[in-house]
């Protein structure tokens, strides 16, 4: 009964970034707006405590629950909110220094993240982008809008500009001065090869911002030719004419790096050879990953020519 009741999805307006960053200032403005709260049961989490309070304490609308430590971020304590408020949307002030995946991993399947958004002191950012690199990249990844406040004139819109979209291609970006003078970033990040191209032949500089592109806008690619160099990766893939191609790919430190790999299907009858780097040749399909409801990208492989490791294999965003 109570998991047929709450199959109704639930709204989630999503607030991040680092303490004093403007996250409680935006959210108390949109409080005072009768549209956003009235008629509905909203729940607001709050995962930490900075400078500016909450003002909307007393609108009887609004359920407000604290979070105090990242040992409470998890699945049974939600859905004892979802039990308790019955909310009809939620917003959710997250602790700049949690990981964003404990909070989408515990989230109950039916509270949907319809924005998310990432505040970010302009005076500060540099600092934290040197010091906690993993941290700003883990905010920046998969936000829908990154918020510059208190952005002075004399302030390089483009390191800032470049440090977002090495993370994320398709935030909107908003720079706010101290006066609130309001400046959305226009700049254009045209891709290093032709992706309008019947056939892409891949640099191997270039595989960083292909495979960041191909993952976030899949239909783009869908039918074109793909040539490109990755190592095959063919042990522990279900199905003998399966295998993945990739490099290591860091984002934004050491730390950070990981396998950038790519499903693909054998359609030539080269032996796959495992941990081999190879230069492959083949058609971009879209399979659809109905457990995740995603339109993933697979390459059908017509060639794979065998070669030497290259001198850099790490992809990088240079």
């Amino acid at each position: 009964m109570l998991e047929r009741k709450w199959k109704r999805q639930v709204p989630v307006y999503l607030f991040t970034g680092f303490l004093e960053s403007g996250k409680t200032t935006f959210m108390n403005e949109s409080m005072a707006e009768p549209e956003f709260t009235a008629g509905e049961r909203n729940l607001c989490i709050l995962c930490e405590e900075g400078e500016v309070e909450p003002d909307f304490t007393d609108n009887t609308e609004i359920s407000i629950e604290y979070i105090e430590d990242e040992a409470s971020v998890s699945k049974e304590y939600f859905l004892m909110l979802n039990e308790k408020y019955k909310p009809e949307k939620i917003l959710i002030e997250y602790n700049g220094m949690w990981k964003m995946e404990d909070l989408y991993l515990t989230m109950p399947d039916n509270w949907i993240i319809c924005q998310e958004m990432t505040f970010v002191d302009s005076g500060s950012f540099t600092a934290y982008n040197m010091n906690m690199r993993n941290l700003v990249y883990d905010k920046l990844k998969y936000t829908d809008m990154v918020i510059f406040n208190r952005f002075e004139e004399d302030y390089d819109v483009m390191e800032f500009h470049k440090t977002v979209r090495n993370a994320n291609r398709n935030a909107q970006i908003i720079y706010e001065s101290p006066a609130g003078k309001i400046q959305v970033d226009e700049i254009e990040d045209p891709l290093p090869f032709d992706v309008e191209a019947d056939t892409i032949e891949l640099e191997d500089r270039d595989y960083a911002y292909w495979y960041q592109d191909i993952m976030a806008e899949p239909d783009v690619y869908k039918g074109k030719t793909m040539i490109l160099s990755a190592m095959v990766k063919s042990k522990g893939i279900e199905g003998k004419d399966r295998f993945v191609v990739g490099r290591p790919l860091m984002t934004c430190c050491a730390e950070d790096i990981e396998f950038a790999g790519m499903r693909c299907i054998a359609e030539c009858d080269t032996a796959l050879e495992h941990n081999n780097w190879a230069r492959i040749e083949g058609k971009v399909h879209i399979a659809v990953n109905e457990k995740e409801d995603q339109r993933v990208p697979v390459i059908h492989v017509s060639k794979i020519e065998y070669t030497e490791m290259p001198d850099n294999v790490l992809a990088t965003f240079y």
